[in-house]
């Protein structure tokens, strides 16, 4: 994949943040980082309710964290959770530091509001086209561009709220790049603090973009997932991620309703954008935001990779749940699973087993930028490819994409992965 970068902004530095029960500590250029996820106590996710939020911080801080105001009613929300948050928050919505930045306060989107239709009868809603087909390649290391994806059969062309986007089929692994040269902007955005990542050219031959919004894990900014969001953005979408090491739904729907305003402005992104064919998707505390920011009117698909527990039940279109076996972080039974019993939309939930993390970095699978010297690159690359597989599904209708999900021999069915879950599938 070509990338080039536009505007170098130096990365803010990390956050201190309250220690919760399960504790993982790991070391980066000598400073010691601490990853806490935290169950609340009193009630199940099982009943409506979910767990309590995130967090990551320097190890040796005890700098406290409080909530912010939350749209999500009261009735999803957990008890007090760990020693250091005040009062409760739904991890969907996320933190804010308690001196820090105030969140955006903009409210979730409404479920069921115009454009929202209940997931098709058929497995991909925009669907047409092929099926891709071909052997798996070889996985990349973590964060390096990989081979690009060798067009297999006529164009897809998506249908529905997806219309005007045509592409070109997958033959083989999707975690290979797609057919668009990218780039990086920083320093953009509603505020000027989040960073685009987006093909180098915009509107070829009359290309409806769809727009992606980005949850990033707390502690953490772009800059630390630069393969999985080139990834993303090589197979035709604009990505919009805030800045924010401590993000939350807010951020990720503000960012999102700009990136949709330019389409109607004057500028580059006039005219080329798909203001009906948005996704959302995050990983740890962005897992958890991505699932809130997925009740926006327009998201036609979601996915939470290794995220805080987020109220599913608001969502009105296909959800993707991915953790790992080795996540002691925000570990599956008490995070995702939650996610996964309050979903009530067609949801896949894919784990990687113990013996697919050959590295044994769990939690840290998805990171492949800063942090690239800890993460686990096989792990990493068979994440990355679910991820593009889903959204391509859901936004492009690429049947190709459908044999990661179906059937019961599926790609995420067997090793690297284990025991999948389907939910209300079709």
């Amino acid at each position: 994949m070509h990338t080039s970068r536009e505007k170098h902004r130096p990365q803010p530095a990390l956050g201190a943040g309250f220690v919760g029960r399960a504790r993982t500590t790991v070391f980066v250029s000598g400073i010691a980082l601490t990853l806490a996820c935290s169950a609340a106590d009193g009630g199940g996710a099982g009943a409506g309710r979910v767990p309590g939020p995130v967090a990551l911080g320097v190890a040796g801080s005890n700098a406290g964290m409080a909530p912010i105001n939350s749209s999500v009613p009261s009735s999803l929300q957990s008890a007090p959770a760990a020693t250091g948050v005040a009062g409760s928050i739904p991890p969907a919505v996320g933190l804010m530091p308690s001196a820090g930045v105030a969140g955006i306060g903009r409210p979730v989107g409404t479920p069921g509001a115009a454009g929202v239709s209940a997931p098709p009868a058929t497995p991909a809603p925009n669907a047409r086209g092929v099926a891709g087909s071909g052997a798996p390649v070889a996985p990349a290391a973590a964060g390096a561009p990989a081979a690009p994806a060798q067009p297999s059969g006529p164009p897809i062309a998506a249908t529905g709220d997806c219309a005007g986007a045509t592409i070109a089929p997958v033959t083989g692994d999707y975690s290979a790049n797609g057919p668009f040269p990218t780039k990086t902007i920083t320093g953009s955005g509603p505020t000027g603090q989040y960073t685009i990542v987006r093909p180098t050219t915009l509107g070829a031959n009359g290309f409806k973009h769809p727009v992606a919004t980005w949850g990033n894990g707390i502690t953490t900014n772009p800059s630390f997932y630069p393969g999985l969001l080139g990834a993303v953005a090589s197979h035709g979408f604009v990505v919009i991620a805030s800045d924010s090491a401590t993000v939350t739904t807010d951020l990720m729907l503000a960012g999102l309703d700009w990136m949709v305003m330019q389409n109607n402005a004057a500028g580059e992104y006039q005219g080329k954008l798909n203001p009906t064919c948005l996704v959302s998707f995050g990983y740890s505390l962005g897992g958890g935001g991505a699932v809130g920011a997925g009740a926006h009117a327009n998201i036609v698909a979601t996915v939470s990779m290794h995220g805080v527990a987020g109220a599913s039940n608001l969502l009105k279109t296909p959800l993707l749940l991915l953790t790992s076996e080795n996540d002691s972080v925000c570990v599956p039974a008490v995070m995702v699973t939650p996610t996964f019993d309050l979903s009530s939309v067609q949801t896949f939930y894919g784990t990687i087993s113990t013996a697919g993390d050959t590295s044994s970095q769990g939690h840290l699978i998805p990171v492949d930028g800063a942090l690239s010297l800890i993460t686990a690159p096989q792990a990493n690359m068979a994440e990355r490819a679910a991820v593009v597989a889903w959204l391509r599904l859901w936004v492009y209708g690429d049947q190709g994409a459908k044999k990661y999900f179906y059937p019961d021999d599926c790609v995420l069915c067997k090793a690297p992965w284990t025991a999948p879950k389907r939910k209300n599938w079709k």
